[in-house]
């Protein structure tokens, strides 16, 4: 596609982002887009940082792993050129890995073009990555970049200086099963190449939103505690003593799986999107760092999580993609510290990618040349392609607030211990709990009856739950951890077997109703045909039942199993269902680790796949 210049037109918000193939408006300016390119791999699922020189100018993208159109795990990286628009080879990670994280390393005397960290991500069997790699743009290779103390998902990636922070997630524990950590892990590059602890927050968190802002601190905000529930909870990271201040000024909104946008040299933070109490959020708040206040800044059109944000200049931010109810959301929005969300039509739009593009890879180029948005689930297959949102903002960018003078470093604070749990309690193998209940839910013991259940009720190992007609929390415990999943929408026998390490499995109930077919021949065949028609007309067709059927939100070890297949829970929402055909997953946010049992195989699928296990021999 050969590049284009389109004279701009007036719009209300006075700046408008394209992608590559859509015309790009700024009012009294001229705008031009130009093609990123293919990748040489299909790829969704994989994880992508800029690269700086000396002068902290982007020389290019590093796009790394992920999962490509057959479902295999990639251990591939290429890197986007930004000068000639081009991309080539990176190297192979060591470990092949999808969902990871990468952050932008600085240039040192080792590394005199710049690099990137990449850490954690899931392998083919679902299972968190501990290690860490490290990509050097000068000699186009990887190195190992140390391990983790504790391998996580949800975890905030964040450098400060010199300094990489690891914050929060979910932990594996060592006899199996899982919990969430409020352990910060720290790498300081050229002067500690090991990670170590370097404290922790005031509670468990994971999915915090977390950034660096001035004086060579990170501000971690929002994320779920250790029931899976948003908090509002905010607090200051000091990279020079290693230590977290006491909480600071909270939320206005509990939020977790939010952007976190420094601007203004740091002196604020942007924290846009996310999921509360009530499901996904279009609101955003503005966190001053002189004043440790909170401000409302507006609404996205879209409510989403998971997303991208870039500070494309310092009174602007780009937010990109996410995920939008059931699928990625295939649109982008900026803010302006002057106009608020804009969109091409005005406050309260937003602008299309130029496809669907579910789990891509996004990154900054720079202030002229935008945001890259590579790969990604399109069209029904992973994708090559790469597009460009390039921005050429001309409304004025205002004055940042004052930085504010760094005041002493406060004390390291101890996390509150848990307070002792009162009434029933989950144990391992024996028993889960009943955390929360909505609608009717019915519980049956060994040969009895089925009985309403209640909050805070005790279900036995081995018991059947009836959740057609409303939700359950189940609170699990692994060892002296806790986990918990909320389930609804039909009939599962609750187990956790020993030697399953702790993970709780829910075995699904019933067979669906299927179709039979008899061949009858002759006359009898007529006469049943003819007494069959006259029956229908006199009785009213039967209401077919839905088919057996879980689905599944939360954060622990949990699988919930079918006859074909079982689906385990890596942090996400997920439906289970016995079909005719097989057993059906359908994955709505997050990644499951699905097992076909005639198969033998055991894979990744991530939002918004679904899978079709068949029985042996179909």
């Amino acid at each position: 596609m050969r590049l284009r210049s389109i004279r701009a037109r007036r719009v209300r918000t006075a700046c408008v982002l394209a992608v590559l193939g859509l015309a790009v408006f700024a009012a009294e300016a001229e705008a031009t887009v130009a093609p990123a390119g293919s990748m040489a791999t299909d790829r969704y699922g994989a994880t992508a940082a800029p690269v700086v020189d000396a002068a902290g100018n982007v020389t290019g993208v590093v796009v790394a792993g992920g999962i490509d159109s057959t479902n295999g795990l990639l251990g591939s990286a290429e890197f986007y050129d930004a000068a000639t628009r081009s991309w080539s080879p990176a190297g192979t990670l060591a470990t092949p890995r999808s969902g990871a994280k990468a952050v932008t390393l600085p240039v040192t005397a080792a590394r005199p073009q710049g690099g990137v960290l990449v850490e954690g991500g899931l392998n083919i069997n679902g299972a968190r990555i501990a290690d860490t790699e490290i990509y050097d743009r000068a000699t186009n290779s990887w190195s190992d970049g140390g391990a983790l103390t504790d391998a996580r998902t949800g975890e905030a990636l964040v450098r400060v200086g010199a300094d990489v922070l690891v914050i929060g997630g979910v932990v594996a524990l060592p006899g199996g099963g899982t919990t969430t950590t409020a352990t910060v892990e720290r790498r300081v590059d050229g002067r500690r190449a090991a990670w170590a602890a370097t404290g922790s927050l005031s509670a468990f968190r994971s999915n915090v939103a977390a950034t660096e802002i001035y004086g060579g601190r990170v501000l971690a905000a929002g994320g779920d505690d250790s029931k899976g529930n948003p908090v509002t909870t905010a607090q200051v990271y000091d990279a020079t003593s290693e230590a977290w201040s006491p909480d600071t000024a909270p939320l206005a909104t509990a939020r977790a799986g939010s952007t976190a946008t420094a601007i203004g040299g740091g002196a604020q933070v942007l924290v846009a999107g996310g999921i509360g109490a009530a499901g996904r959020l279009r609101s955003a708040e503005l966190y001053t760092v002189a004043t440790n206040a909170w401000s409302s800044a507006g609404s996205m059109a879209v409510a989403r999580n998971a997303a991208t944000a870039v500070a494309i200049n310092p009174g602007l931010v780009e937010v990109v993609g996410g995920v939008d109810g059931r699928v990625q959301a295939q649109d982008a929005e900026s803010w302006s510290s002057t106009d608020g969300w804009a969109g091409p039509g005005g406050p309260g739009t937003s602008e299309p990618l130029d496809r669907d593009r579910e789990a891509a890879a996004v990154s900054f180029l720079g202030p002229t040349a935008g945001v890259l948005v590579a790969g990604g689930y399109t069209g029904g297959t992973p994708t090559t392609n790469a597009s460009a949102i390039t921005l050429f903002p001309s409304r004025p960018v205002p004055q940042a607030p004052p930085v504010p003078t760094p005041e002493p470093t406060p004390p390291l604070i101890t996390p509150t211990p848990l307070p002792t749990p009162t009434g029933p309690v989950p144990v391992q193998s024996k028993q889960l709990v009943a955390g929360a209940i909505t609608g009717t839910v019915l519980i049956k013991i060994g040969t009895g009856k089925y009985v309403p259940l209640k909050p805070g009720d005790v279900i036995p190992v081995g018991a059947f739950l009836d959740t057609t007609n409303g939700h359950v929390t189940l609170i699990g415990a692994v060892g002296a951890a806790r986990q918990s999943a909320e389930f609804w929408g039909g009939i599962f026998q609750v187990t956790q077997p020993a030697a399953e390490h702790g993970q709780v499995d829910l075995r699904i109930i019933g067979t669906p109703e299927c179709p039979t077919t008899k061949t009858t021949k002759g006359a009898k065949a007529k006469a049943s045909s003819v007494v069959a028609t006259a029956s229908a007309k006199k009785k009213p067709a039967k209401k077919k039942k839905p088919p057996p059927r879980v689905w599944g939100d939360g954060h622990g070890d949990f699988q919930t199993r079918g006859a074909n297949s079982a689906a385990t829970v890596r942090g996400t929402k997920w439906l289970v269902e016995e079909r005719c055909e097989g057993t059906f997953t359908q994955v709505d946010r997050g990644v499951v680790s699905v097992h076909d049992f005639s198969r033998g195989k055991t894979f990744l699928l991530p939002a918004p796949r679904t899978y079709l296990a068949r029985p042996k021999g179909k």
